[in-house]
């Protein structure tokens, strides 16, 4: 931040010596800095820069929330009855998306869905669910 303030300080015949203070409001910076300037020496002088803040999430947080999904994997059994082996499957391919994240933010659930005839997994990346 203050690097990115001090780019937008001009100073005729000197330089920014020192950085004393720097304070963020809501529209403005306010820095403290010590300039030696060529013909007055060393100066202490207070600049006000206006910001425009743009406030945006990332891409991989805006699928996350917005139960993007570009694959479904699908837990099913051969009887009607619920499975604790689901849960397991489940258990581990959660554990392997966790893992794929690490490298790949995109690769993540965006939700699992309990069904009467098994469990749904959505998966944000469609090469994860052929995984």
């Amino acid at each position: 931040m203050k690097r990115q303030a001090l780019g937008h300080i001009n100073i005729d015949n000197g330089n920014v010596e020192s950085i004393n203070n720097l304070e963020l409001s809501d529209d403005r910076i306010i820095i403290n800095i010590d300039v030696n300037s060529k013909t007055l020496g060393m100066v202490n002088k207070t600049a006000e820069i206006d910001l425009k803040i743009l406030k945006e999430s990332c891409p991989v947080c805006n699928k996350v929330t917005g139960s993007y999904y570009e694959g479904i994997i699908q837990l099913r059994t051969f009887s009607t009855e619920f499975d604790s082996r689901l849960n397991d499957a489940k258990d581990l391919i959660v554990s392997y998306v966790r893992d794929l994240n690490r490298d790949n933010p995109n690769s993540f659930i965006s939700r699992i869905e309990n069904k009467r005839e098994g469990i749904d997994i959505y998966l944000g990346r469609k090469e994860d669910a052929i995984k």
